[in-house]
C-alpha cells in the first residue's frame, strides 16, 4: 500500500463520498447506474487491450490527486461501491504495478466507506423495521463487514502471487462484468 497516496486522495475521496450521497438522495439511480456503466465498460477494456507503462510516472500532487479523490469518492458513493474499481486503473494508468495498485485502491476503499455510509445513515427515510437506519440495512452491512475481513487477506495473497499483466487482464474483466450488470 502506498500510503502517501491513499493519504493525499483521502480529502476528497472523504467529500466526494459524502456529496455522491447527497446526489445519489435525489437524482434517479437509472441514470447514475449507467454513467457509471459506461465508465467501468471503458476501464475494462483499457485494462485488457492496452499495455501497461512500464515505468512509475508521476502522480499528480496534493491538488491533482484531490480532485480525483472527490471524482472517485462521488461517483463511488453514488453507485454504492467502494472505488477501487476506479482507484486502481487509475493508479495503473499512471504506471503503478498492479499489485501495489490495487493494495492502495483497498486503502482508500476505508474513507469512502466510512464517509459514505455515515452519509446514507443521515440522509436516508429509514425503514418500518428496526433493521433499517437511514438507506443502511443492517443485516446486509454485517453480512458484508464479516465477508469482507474473510476475504480481503485470500484476495490480497492471490493477487501478490499472480503476474501483474494477469493482475490487469483479471480486473479488467471484472469491470466488464460490472458495466455489464449496471448497463442491464
Amino acid at each position: 500500500v502506498d500510503w502517501r497516496t491513499v493519504r493525499m486522495l483521502a480529502p476528497g475521496l472523504v467529500a466526494g463520498a459524502i456529496g455522491g450521497a447527497w446526489l445519489a438522495d435525489h437524482l434517479d439511480t437509472r441514470q447514475l447506474a449507467m454513467v457509471f456503466g459506461v465508465f467501468a465498460l471503458l476501464a475494462g477494456l483499457q485494462m485488457i487491450f492496452f499495455r501497461a507503462r512500464t515505468q512509475e510516472h508521476p502522480l499528480p500532487g496534493p491538488a491533482g490527486s484531490g480532485l480525483t479523490g472527490l471524482a472517485i469518492g462521488g461517483i463511488s458513493s453514488m453507485v454504492g461501491i467502494g472505488g477501487g474499481s476506479m482507484t486502481a486503473p487509475w493508479l495503473m494508468w499512471h504506471g503503478v504495478l498492479a499489485q501495489r495498485a490495487v493494495a492502495t485502491a483497498a486503502a482508500c476503499g476505508y474513507p469512502i466507506a466510512l464517509a459514505g455510509t455515515l452519509s446514507f445513515l443521515v440522509l436516508g427515510p429509514g425503514g418500518e423495521s428496526g433493521n433499517v437506519v437511514g438507506y443502511v440495512h443492517l443485516h446486509a452491512l454485517a453480512g458484508i463487514v464479516v465477508f469482507s475481513i474473510v476475504a480481503a487477506p485470500l484476495g490480497a495473497a492471490a493477487v501478490h502471487r499472480t503476474p501483474a499483466g494477469a493482475v490487469r487482464k483479471v480486473f479488467g474483466v471484472l469491470m466488464l462484468v460490472v458495466a455489464a450488470r449496471m448497463l442491464l
